[in-house]
């Protein structure tokens, strides 16, 4: 997962595209999915992007201005993926809640719509997908 939004990867281990959509620069739900689930605090992420920019090496997700805007564009756009609070989440997206990283770097996921099993690769069951945040949320 952290893979996609860092602009390593664009692809899903079955090789169909995967569009990361991220939230303003300075809302909760995005500082507490890169804190948890990419390991960068606000600072760290600029500075990731200002280098992977200026050597031209990537650009960083396409950015909405909040998680309702999130969920909207994942709900139209079948290879976009997002995170979003849990009070946004309605039928209109599939939701996956990252429950812990172990110490080899695989992700343990409730749920089998998507997994992860090295850094670069995610297996989606062909559903449009949003990842969960919440005021405390449970990656860890």
């Amino acid at each position: 997962m952290a893979d996609l939004f860092l602009g390593r990867t664009t692809k899903l281990d079955s090789g169909e595209v995967a569009v990361p959509i991220d939230q303003d620069e300075g809302s909760v739900a995005r500082d507490e999915f890169y804190q948890v689930v990419v390991g960068k605090n606000p600072g760290q992420l600029k500075a990731y992007w200002s280098k992977v920019i200026f050597t031209g090496r990537g650009k960083p997700p396409a950015v909405v201005a909040d998680g309702a805007a999130a969920r909207k564009r994942v709900a139209s756009d079948s290879h976009a993926i997002a995170y979003v609070e849990r009070t946004l989440v309605d039928e209109t997206v599939k939701v996956v809640k990252v429950d812990e990283r172990s110490a080899s770097g695989r992700w343990n996921l409730e749920g089998s719509a998507i997994q992860q099993l090295e850094s670069h690769e995610v297996k989606v069951n062909g559903v449009r997908v949003v990842g969960e945040v919440d005021e405390r949320p449970d990656f860890r």
